[in-house]
């Protein structure tokens, strides 16, 4: 797809990114391994807390600052609510140039076995090479891999966690 994949981890309200392949570019994401993802602004952070216990949702939101990088930076804690129930309704998540201006990217959650959201899956791009409508044309395979990540970790589909 020549975007750079990141996969990320949930620890309770915290998302991390576990691993990153960089797509090809002249030009290096600078999310880092083991580094901490926004989760008012990055999709593969927005996407896992969407479907994560409530518990953990509530303590995402006493913790995020909410500062504002760009001018779709989500700054309030409602409209990070209202955001994680969009997510949960289609299945996954964008981030329209929220943390950095010049970049984008489409998120899907993993599921494990007991169909908690555990990990996430994003595809990022440089907006100026790869628009957010043409990333959102990689959605069914992104899907499919998370899928068959997810049905290794035990994962059973259900109507509430399979959308397209």
């Amino acid at each position: 797809m020549g975007q750079t994949v990141h996969l990320a981890g949930r620890d309770d309200h915290r998302v991390f990114y576990i691993d990153k392949v960089e797509g090809g570019s002249e030009v290096q994401m600078r999310s880092r391994i083991g580094g901490r993802a926004l989760l008012h602004t990055a999709g593969v952070a927005k996407v896992i807390m969407a479907f994560a216990p409530e518990s953990a949702q509530d303590a995402a939101i006493a913790e995020c600052g909410f500062e504002r990088y760009t001018p779709t930076t989500i700054t309030s804690a409602a409209d990070l609510a209202r955001e994680w129930a969009l997510i949960r309704n289609k299945g996954w998540a964008v981030d329209d140039r929220e943390h950095e201006d010049w970049i984008n990217c489409i998120a899907v959650p993993i599921f494990d076995a007991r169909g908690d959201a555990v990990a996430g899956l994003s595809a990022t791009a440089v907006r100026a090479i790869t628009s957010l409508e043409t990333l959102q044309t990689h959605l069914p395979t992104i899907l499919e891999t998370r899928d068959a990540i997810s049905l290794e970790l035990g994962w059973r589909p259900t109507p509430s966690t399979v959308r397209s």
